[in-house]
């Protein structure tokens, strides 16, 4: 997705970054579960499926909302056209607003989770934010993966790569 897109180093590298913390958030990476005894794929309660849980009633009409079901390389695909969609409109309009581009990968994020008006948290409060429960998750998978940490699939979480062992 970044290829065809001209954001600049310093935002690629954000995209890089935010993209596997929003999967890890939004799934733990998951695309399907087990139910009643079979498998099926992930659906929450606003109808967002999957491992990126692209919501079916937004994004009708773009996307095949079967292939957002089942198969693990759609969904996630559209989920990163997504975010990136959201990280070059909404999060860039925060950073342009505030002058603060730390805000770039909160601003993006909140928009993929809660739609566009969540980037308007951002300009009313002036600074004063205060992330709700699923923002400081987020923000802890982003900020784990910015320092180099692995995803913890078992735990949901991100860890950091064990130390080198030194040789003997």
């Amino acid at each position: 997705e970044l290829a065809t897109r001209e954001l600049g180093k310093a935002y690629n590298a954000v995209f890089l970054d935010l993209l596997p913390a929003t999967a890890l958030t939004e799934s733990c990476w998951r695309q399907f579960k087990r139910e009643d005894g079979k498998i099926t794929y992930l659906v929450s309660s606003a109808e967002a499926v999957g491992m990126m849980q692209v919501n079916l009633r937004v994004w009708r009409g773009l996307y095949d909302a079967e292939r957002l079901k089942w198969e693990v390389a759609y969904n996630a695909r559209a989920g990163a056209q997504i975010l990136l969609h959201y990280l070059e409109g909404p999060g860039l309009d925060v950073v342009r607003q505030t002058g603060n581009p730390e805000y770039l990968a909160w601003a993006s994020y909140a928009v993929y989770n809660a739609g566009p008006v969540a980037a308007k948290r951002f300009l009313r409060k002036r600074g004063e934010l205060k992330p709700g429960q699923t923002d400081r998750k987020l923000l802890a998978h982003y900020q784990g993966f910015v320092d180099g940490g692995i995803a913890d699939l078992e735990h949901c979480v991100v860890s950091q790569p064990a130390e080198a062992t030194p040789a003997l």
